[in-house]
């Protein structure tokens, strides 16, 4: 059974934060699913969990408020052993969101790197605030067309982060109307964060898994072919289905 908090006034700002985020929808512009980044599982935990508190709401994200993840509500999401671990996850994985920059997001007017989050604040006892990078709202609130969206609940599951950014990658080819996709191996390691020093072995392992584990955990079914020059793996032609 989920715990329900009383309202909490941190800072003159209510908060009423007690449950899982699972039936959140995290929606994001087509080019930051195919953007290349490449966050360790917490990290993406936290992105997905606060994208999902922007499209939860009608309202726009407000740069003075911020947004707000509790560590019962990350502990329930992820299901995460105790609070405690969730909280040493959350605020171990926040600091990789300032670390690591999101690189080719198409359209992007202000360079080739962008980071999600700007600052934060600590309420150590309850959770976190986080402020967000204005330059990339456009890619997550009002968006009306070749926009991907899937509840967390589909993706909050997988033990691999490989696994999550290959699901949104896949998602944002069928939110164009496509059932197929051809994919070079360099361009889909960029895409999924996968380090320069894996092989193309290890690279097709990390493949395997995330499919594997996508139709094993989530809404989607994904099949796919290897496509092979010089009896070495080049590319990948996914298939999927809703």
């Amino acid at each position: 059974m989920l715990r329900k908090r009383a309202e909490d006034v941190e800072n003159g700002i209510s908060i009423k934060e007690v449950h899982s985020l699972k039936n959140n929808k995290v929606t994001t512009d087509n080019s930051l699913a195919r953007a290349y980044y490449t966050y360790t599982l917490n990290e993406k935990q936290i992105m997905a969990s606060i994208i999902s508190k922007i499209n939860s709401t009608n309202e726009s994200y407000n740069s003075d408020h911020g947004i707000y993840i509790s560590f019962d509500s990350f502990q329930v999401t992820y299901q995460f052993a105790s609070l405690k671990n969730a909280k040493r996850a959350m605020l171990t994985g926040l600091q990789g969101l300032y670390d690591k920059d999101i690189k080719n997001l198409e359209g992007f007017s202000k360079g080739n790197h962008a980071r999600l989050i700007t600052s934060h604040f600590d309420n150590l006892a309850d959770g976190v605030r986080f402020f967000l990078n204005i330059d990339l709202l456009p890619y997550l609130q009002g968006l009306k067309q070749r926009f991907t969206s899937y509840q967390l609940k589909e993706t909050c599951n997988f033990e691999s982060s490989y696994t999550w950014r290959l699901y949104e990658l896949l998602l944002s080819w069928i939110s164009n109307g496509d059932g197929h996709k051809k994919l070079h191996i360099e361009e889909l390691q960029k895409t999924l964060g996968i380090p320069e020093s894996y092989t193309r072995s290890n690279i097709n392992k990390v493949i395997k898994k995330g499919v594997d584990e996508i139709n094993s955990k989530s809404d989607l079914t994904v099949e796919y072919d290897t496509h092979k020059e010089s009896r070495r793996i080049s590319g990948y032609h996914f298939f999927m289905y809703v």
